[in-house]
């Protein structure tokens, strides 16, 4: 059971990693006052 914790907390600390670096490049991206930091799906425009 110890593991099965350690390794839901390992999983869930990768994906906040993966999802904090990715939210601050896109800031880092808009504060260099960029306009094409979130290109948009042309085919999900529609």
């Amino acid at each position: 059971m110890g593991l099965l914790i350690t390794l839901l907390l390992v999983l869930s600390g990768i994906f906040l990693i993966r999802d904090l670096t990715r939210a601050g490049r896109l800031q880092d991206c808009v504060m260099s006052g960029r306009t094409n930091c979130a290109p948009i799906d042309p085919a999900s425009a529609r």
